[in-house]
């Protein structure tokens, strides 16, 4: 669930953002067998990591699901 959804009641979100953050999720989830994190705040090295970072492949580097294929090459930089 995307964080704006969880805080919906203090503070209104765009439900189409939060249904493309939703969808990366999955994909995320789908193409590497786990979510990208745990917790959708900054308390998850990972999704802290992808806040302060986006785009950044570095996040590939260094995910446990993720770091094998990344330094094999095995993951496109487009994906």
């Amino acid at each position: 669930m995307a964080p704006e959804v969880l805080q919906a009641r203090m503070v209104p979100f765009n439900g189409i953002v939060a249904d493309i953050f939703s969808l990366g999720v999955l994909f995320f989830t789908i193409a590497f067998g786990a979510p990208p994190f745990h917790r959708a705040d900054n308390s998850d090295m990972q999704f802290k990591f992808i806040q302060k970072k986006p785009g950044n492949l570095d996040f590939f580097k260094y995910h446990p699901n993720t770091r094998n294929q990344f330094r094999e090459g095995i993951i496109d930089p487009n994906l």
